[in-house]
């Protein structure tokens, strides 16, 4: 076992037990609170922001074309300015949204993403 603090290590040389791990790690790590789900971002230029909550009321009508993402995702990142220059060039004429599927992974589940990016067009 090795505990890294601020760029430096120290190894752990006691036993193996629960107690001895205990108390190697006693008052040398603090808690970590679980992550907060972040609010989602406001609209980016033309793309909506939706969300588990708004998702099914937007979408039940017209034309949708709908990007799931993760905010970690490499090829998603890629995606994003050619996504912004698709939402741009269908202004007016098909609403273009993204979902944080990470973030909002039951509405990720319910869409059928499997992988990041996933595009879908609804049409209603």
């Amino acid at each position: 076992l090795i505990k890294f603090t601020d760029g430096e290590q120290k190894k752990h040389t006691g036993g193996r037990s629960l107690s001895a791990l205990t108390d190697f790690l006693e008052g040398k790590v603090a808690a970590t609170p679980p992550p907060k789900k972040e609010a989602p971002k406001e609209n980016v230029k033309d793309i909506v922001v939706l969300t588990d909550a708004d998702f099914s009321e937007k979408t039940a009508t017209g034309t949708w074309f709908v990007k799931f993402y993760a905010p970690w995702c490499g090829h998603c990142k890629q995606l994003a300015p050619e996504y912004e220059k698709v939402a741009t060039a269908l202004k007016g004429k098909v609403p273009v949204a993204k979902v944080d599927a990470d973030g909002e992974r039951e509405l990720g589940e319910k869409a059928g993403v499997r992988g990041f990016p996933t595009l879908k067009l609804y049409k209603n």
